[in-house]
């Protein structure tokens, strides 16, 4: 990493954690490793309520943006934390008072992990077979925007594979999962 880039992403986590935990501790760690440990805290919350909101995604959103920065310097790096935000975002789920913040979340992740596995000159179907493995997995529907994402950032075997995927999953997904995994079979095929 650059000084200059270092420099950028030093003051996005003064941003994003105005409480001050940005202590010299995070520093001596890898950034990719301090940003799995702050993402790990904030899945950590006991609830957010409505009047909270903003500011819990204001924090992950600020997490996001670190993740991409870290991206731009070390794509394989921010390809493996981008995974780690997705296999931890579903821990709140339940605890989030949100109407479509999480869901507009999901969606980002999932577009920046695309784009980051491009980057890092990585497959894209394994992390878009664990966004739709996500989607199955999750009875809160935040994965849906996610899917469309899907159906519009791939490209080529990308989405054959994963069309191939989706219909395979629908075959032995709950009633409620059935008409999304076959839109986007059909939108992919």
């Amino acid at each position: 990493m650059s000084k200059d880039q270092l420099v950028e992403l030093a003051l996005s986590r003064m941003v994003s954690d105005p409480q001050g935990r940005w202590d010299v501790e995070h520093q001596r760690q890898p950034v990719a490793q301090a940003l799995r440990d702050a993402f790990d805290r904030a899945m950590n919350t006991r609830g957010v309520e409505w009047k909270a909101l903003t500011g819990y995604m204001s924090q992950l959103n600020q997490f996001l943006k670190d993740a991409e920065a870290l991206a731009k310097v070390d794509p394989a790096e921010g390809l493996a934390v981008i995974e780690h935000f997705i296999a931890g975002i579903p821990k709140v789920f339940d605890r989030v008072h949100d109407e479509c913040e999480l869901a507009e979340f999901c969606d980002s992740l999932t577009e920046v992990g695309i784009a980051t596995a491009r980057r890092a000159k990585v497959d894209v179907v394994p992390l878009a077979t664990t966004v739709i493995d996500a989607f199955i997995a999750d009875g809160t529907m935040r994965w849906t925007y996610a899917l469309r994402t899907l159906a519009r950032e791939l490209k080529g075997r990308e989405r054959k594979v994963v069309a191939e995927h989706a219909t395979s999953k629908a075959a032995t997904a709950g009633e409620f999962f059935v008409r999304d995994l076959n839109e986007l079979a059909t939108k992919l095929g």
